[in-house]
């Protein structure tokens, strides 16, 4: 657990949002292994990248997380529900506010 009572894990530095200040241009270009590499080589039919810059995993992470959204959304949708608005734009327009968890 860290200070604010949050369990650890893999993705928790970027968290903290002066984790890519700290890290800097050069740092970006630092290669993340990622465990599932080879599996999705293979299903493409691609040669294996022993790894991705951790500027390009930063970009997947972000990109994945809007996909899932998107999924998230479209099945809410099929039951008949309207997703909340979710869009980061909205969220920053209203002032950043913390989540509220009910």
């Amino acid at each position: 657990m860290n200070a604010n009572g949050e369990k650890e894990g893999p993705w928790t530095p970027f968290r903290n949002s002066t984790y890519l200040a700290v890290v800097g241009p050069e740092g970006l270009g630092v290669q993340v292994t990622l465990p599932w590499g080879d599996r999705l080589a293979e299903a493409l039919g691609a040669p294996r990248a022993s790894a991705l810059g951790l500027a390009d995993t930063v970009v997947h992470v972000a990109f994945h997380s809007t996909h899932h959204r998107g999924q998230v959304a479209a099945r809410m949708r099929s039951l008949g529900v309207e997703p909340p608005l979710v869009d980061y734009v909205a969220w920053a327009l209203a002032g950043k506010p913390l989540a509220t968890w009910a």
